[in-house]
């Protein structure tokens, strides 16, 4: 679905002028047109999708010069945007993308993954946080990409961890509509129960997958494997000295003392390019001689780690080659080996170029490598193309059967494609350059001119210095960067950009790798650069494969392309067959007694069937908990539902958690509430008596209703009331119910709330750091005292010592910003929209026009404001272009 034609707007207006929407889609629900149903897809422990339109905005947060990201999350209401949810894009942050099919998802935890065509299925995590959406391939693919470049350029920020993350304060969301629920379950409410039968399954099927993964303990043991992968050009050139660096993954930045057993890892994967450029390599060949040459080389190596290693694998197809190392002890735990090659070079057959490939099961986990040489040059970007969804489409790996019987299934597979593996790695290397031609799918080029790539690379001292650089790597539009995909990691490849996108890549905090004077670490001037050697990686969320280096090896001199490695540390587990089906057994066993007649349908018990919350703030969150016991001799199915027909299962500032679930004989479930006042609650609760209200309805499949009235009081507030009716209230906004004893008739001039902060600010001026004004994020604690202090007092700043008196003015200048963002309306009306792109630089008068009465007097103040913050610095010119791309000013 394309974006909204105003989606992109309304988010832009939403923002401060430090946070600007890199992008903007709009999603839609899943519908019937678009095959199976969406519970199919799910895995066990996945998050639900959310079946209702949503709108996802990837945003960026200027902080002097640093940039951060957050994702945002809205949803519709009417013409205008609510905010569901955000997540900073820190180092806690992943998103997973699968396709949706309409295949089931399998049990078992390491199944293989199966191929499919469909939507994308996006599951957000950060910090013990889920969100699930479907949305088009391609708007995942852009989703992708941007969230992990800035995701990188946040990572490479100096500031702590807790800073990056404090500027979403100011986008604190509203609590969930949770109008439908997760499991695709029928229409429900208060007397109405919908389809007992097909919801109690649902609820059931789901439970049972949660149980299974959280007692994969009972049944299994993890076990860490530490995986080297390393990808090298050799350009035809044989081993020397200088490999050794690369095989022991000493980078610039290594530690050179010498490698020890428990440094060195427990298995060793190298794939090589143009190991043999002779005319006579393009011919296929047996001949071992550079294959033995390299394990010769490899092996001397490794001796210096002080482990013993074993080559377990190799496969070779003209001069490409892969190479794989396991230590002794590791040897046993190694199965089911199988390799396989493909040539995709002259007439589409042979060798020159290709791939080959690696496929084994290291204990549970099955484990594929593929190294790939694709066609070189500018012109030849369709042929590459070409190449890859050849290697994709038709490498496969015979498949032998364990035993006889095994043999015997007539319906038994007898080959595996590159994606059906729990891991799949896969080394690339293509000569592709970096300019500033158009963009190509293949062709990872650098969209600057020659001059200023070389430049850049010339002045780079430190990894951190490539960033720049980085931005206008090509690849970045091609391999999304994703970390493991949730379902399947198989696709059918219509398209090259459907498969290269998926794979998980570090950002190449090194120099390009390629061209480089032979022997020697002189970039070639005569040739444009390139980061040509990539390692890719993909995997199932179960296999828990964590990237720990990427690094090039720019000390090996023998080649014209400088190696690259990657460590990785893999979570395998070890299953017991017996313990698995036992512990299956139990769990289905459990659910064997779910109730089918309302007769018979469990008795629960609340902790409280009154929750107060008491008195509830603006932008402040409040939680209860009530525990259900089940104290019957059966499992109990429940789920909320609404209390009228065709409602929500509770007001939007009300979050209820778990909303479905099986709670078993004599035990107790935890019921968690939450309340949250954002702008559109509190633009409501303003108007009215403030008094909150409501009822919870938890409905027990074939059973009776059980009912939780929900109490509180909103605090009313200036925020989110026009100026208007600021301005006519005869007292604290706090202690007036409503418009009802407005003095409308004689409104003052400015609303004192208002008038007060902006006091503040020109009587607390800050020179040295005026550039921070509107930019920053403050402490909430702070950002709070000052929204919720007492219009008749002063503010209670006089003797603080927790803030620097030029902290408090930040904040203050945040909360004008927080404050204007909240007007229901805008100060300014959207027919005076054109007046303002038209009007002439210094004239607004005929603008004025169009105001109130107090939005111009509140304009007035504004604008006299402003101008005074522009001329506490010397940059003024700069300052004045700041302080004005600030959008809710």
């Amino acid at each position: 679905m394309a974006t909204s034609p105003n989606a992109n707007e309304i988010v832009t207006r939403l923002l401060r002028g430090s946070e600007k929407a890199t992008l903007v889609i709009d999603t839609r629900p899943r519908t019937a047109r678009d095959g199976a149903s969406l519970q199919t897809t799910q895995e066990p422990g996945s998050t639900y999708i959310r079946k209702t339109r949503r709108v996802i905005a990837v945003v960026s947060h200027d902080s002097n010069g640093a940039l951060y990201g957050g994702l945002f999350i809205f949803k519709w209401s009417g013409d205008a945007l609510v905010l569901v949810d955000t997540f900073a894009l820190s180092a806690s942050f992943e998103i997973h993308v699968s396709q949706v099919t309409s295949s089931t998802s399998p049990t078992s935890t390491n199944a293989p993954l199966k191929s499919s065509v469909a939507h994308c299925l996006v599951n957000i995590l950060s910090d013990g946080r889920e969100f699930a959406f479907v949305c088009q391939e391609d708007q995942a693919v852009a989703l992708e990409r941007e969230c992990r470049k800035l995701q990188s350029l946040t990572m490479t920020s100096e500031m702590r961890a807790e800073s990056t993350q404090s500027w979403l304060a100011a986008y604190s969301p509203p609590i969930e509509d949770q109008r439908i629920d997760d499991l695709a379950l029928s229409t429900a409410f208060a007397g109405s129960p919908g389809d007992e039968d097909g919801d109690a399954i649902l609820i059931r099927d789901h439970w049972i997958q949660q149980q299974i993964l959280a007692s994969r303990d009972a049944f299994s043991s993890p076990h860490k494997l530490r995986l080297r992968v390393g990808t090298f050009n050799v350009n035809g050139r044989l081993p020397d000295a200088s490999i050794k660096s690369w095989v022991q993954h000493m980078g610039p930045s290594a530690d050179r003392r010498k490698p020890g057993i428990l440094d060195s890892p427990d298995m060793l994967i190298f794939g090589f390019q143009e190991l043999d450029l002779s005319t006579s390599a393009l011919i296929y060949s047996t001949s071992t001689l550079l294959e033995d040459t390299w394990t010769s080389a490899i092996m001397n190596c490794l001796e210096d780690t002080g482990g013993s290693y074993v080559k377990f694998a190799s496969c070779q197809l003209v001069g490409m080659l892969i190479l794989a190392f396991v230590r002794k002890g590791q040897r046993p735990y190694i199965s089911e080996i199988s390799t396989t090659y493909l040539g995709v070079g002259i007439m589409g057959l042979m060798g020159n170029k290709g791939g080959v490939g690696l496929r084994f099961r290291f204990r549970n986990t099955v484990i594929t490598v593929v190294a790939s040489h694709l066609a070189a040059h500018d012109g030849m970007m369709q042929k590459r193309n070409e190449d890859h969804r050849e290697i994709c489409n038709r490498m496969h790996f015979p498949l032998r059967a364990a035993t006889p019987a095994e043999a015997a299934e007539p319906l038994r597979p007898v080959s595996s494609s590159i994606f059906e593996s729990d891991v799949l790695i896969w080394m690339v290397n293509c000569l592709l350059y970096l300019d500033n031609s158009d963009r190509a799918y293949l062709n990872y080029r650098i969209e600057l001119p020659f001059e200023d790539v070389m430049e850049q690379i010339v002045e780079s001292v430190a990894p951190r210095d490539l960033v720049e650089l980085l931005q206008f790597d090509e690849v970045r539009g091609v391999v999304t960067f994703c970390s493991p995909l949730t379902t399947s990691i198989a696709k059918c490849l219509k398209e090259t950009q459907a498969s290269i996108q998926l794979f998980q890549r570090n950002a190449d905090y090194f120099p390009p790798t390629y061209r480089y004077l032979l022997n020697g670490t002189t970039i070639d001037s005569k040739r444009r650069p390139a980061w040509t050697d990539r390692i890719l990686s993909l995997a199932h969320p179960e296999s828990s494969l964590q990237q720990t280096k990427y690094e090039s090896h720019p000390n090996t001199l023998l080649s014209d392309h400088k190696p690259v490695s990657a460590d990785f540390d893999l979570e395998t587990r070890s299953v017991d067959p017996e313990l698995q089906r036992s512990s299956i057994a139990t769990i289905l066993s459990s659910m064997s007694r779910l109730p089918t007649q309302a007769n018979s349908a469990p008795r629960l018990s609340l902790s409280s069937k009154v929750v107060e919350f008491g008195n509830l703030r603006y932008l402040e969150t409040s939680t209860q908990f009530v525990e259900i016991l089940n104290k019957s001799d059966r499992p109990c199915a429940y789920r909320i539902i609404s209390p009228i027909e065709g409602g929500l299962i509770a007001p939007h500032w009300l979050k209820i958690s778990p909303i479905y679930g099986i709670i078993a004989p004599h035990q107790s479930i935890t019921l968690t509430l939450t309340v949250f006042i954002d702008t559109s609650a509190a633009t409501e609760l303003n108007v009215g008596s403030g008094e909150l209200d409501t009822t919870i309805v938890l409905h027990v499949e074939h059973g009776v209703d059980y009912f939780l009235a929900v109490n509180g009081r909103f605090l009313h507030t200036c925020f989110a009331r026009s100026l208007e009716s600021l301005a006519c209230l005869p007292q604290s906004a706090r202690y007036t119910a409503g418009f009802s004893k407005a003095n409308e008739t004689r409104p003052s001039t400015i609303p004192k709330e208002l008038m007060r902060v902006i006091d503040w600010l020109m009587s607390h001026p800050i020179e040295d750091r005026s550039n921070e004004l509107f930019a920053t994020s403050s402490d909430l604690e702070l950002l709070s005292l000052i929204r919720e202090a007492n219009t008749e007092d002063p503010f209670p700043f006089e003797d603080e010592t927790r803030w620097s008196s030029v902290d408090i003015t930040l904040a203050f200048a945040e909360v004008l910003v927080l404050f204007f963002a909240a007007l229901p309306n805008g100060m300014v009306p959207s027919s005076a929209y054109p007046i303002i792109t038209g009007a002439a630089e210094e004239d607004d008068s005929e603008l004025l026009e169009h105001l109130s009465p107090v939005s111009v007097n509140v304009w007035v103040t504004l604008f006299a404001f402003l101008q005074f913050a522009c001329l506490q610095t010397s940059r003024q010119e700069v300052e004045a272009k700041r302080i004005g791309e600030c959008r809710p000013l």
